[in-house]
């Protein structure tokens, strides 16, 4: 590449251009790793890491009579349109109208399946548990 004034530039990675790019990649590398070795984790069974606030997020039941869409949207099978739904229902209804998990398939597709998998995530004044019905019949 020729400038201005005429000068001819060598634009070729040279060797220590190669050296230079190699140190700082490596360095950003440890900065990042040192980044997350700040994190606190734990090891359950020695395999997969658990974040104290993840597993506290986890933890913590919804409970659809008040709670907002974008929490319903952390139950199994819930999405941005069925949780909507759900708020709209609550709304219609003026308020506490959900008493038990399979109150919920009153919304539109929110199915059985959908219920019991969400049933052990929702805190509800009472709780009537679908899959003992499930197995105390012949």
């Amino acid at each position: 590449m020729t400038d201005p004034r005429g000068i001819q530039h060598d634009l070729r990675w040279t060797r220590p251009n190669q050296m230079a790019l190699a140190v700082m990649c490596a360095a950003a590398g440890a900065a990042l790793l040192l980044q997350a070795s700040r994190r606190p984790m734990r090891f359950v069974g020695g395999q997969v890491p658990v974040y104290p606030e993840r597993v506290e997020a986890a933890a913590e039941r919804i409970d659809p009579n008040t709670t907002s869409a974008a929490s319903l949207r952390r139950l199994p099978g819930i999405g941005a349109t069925i949780a909507r739904r759900i708020v709209e229902y609550r709304q219609a209804q003026g308020g506490r109208c959900f008493q038990a998990a399979e109150d919920l398939a009153k919304i539109n597709r929110i199915g059985p399946v959908t219920v019991r998998n969400m049933a052990p995530l929702l805190s509800l004044p009472t709780s009537r548990d679908s899959t003992s019905a499930e197995t105390d019949s012949p």
